[in-house]
């Protein structure tokens, strides 16, 4: 994975955005065994056929840091 990162360590940022069974959350919080058999989509998950998600063709053209870029993506 390179969209999805640790970046505060203290959950404010948001920079470890992924759904879990289609909810965002932050990453930092969830212990293993909690995600265990869910579904978790990262921000890499989000392109289809080989084609970028919208959301993800828009991050990547933005100045902003990855860590927004996850945040937006996810949210």
């Amino acid at each position: 994975m390179t969209g999805t990162h640790v970046g505060c360590d203290t959950s404010h940022c948001g920079a470890c955005t992924v759904h879990l069974d289609g909810q965002p959350v932050k990453s930092c919080t969830v212990l293993a065994v909690q995600a265990d058999g869910c579904k978790v989509t990262t921000v890499e998950g989000l392109e289809q056929g080989g084609k970028l998600h919208a959301v993800q063709e828009g991050s990547s053209r933005s100045t902003g840091c990855n860590a927004a870029s996850a945040r937006r993506a996810c949210s």
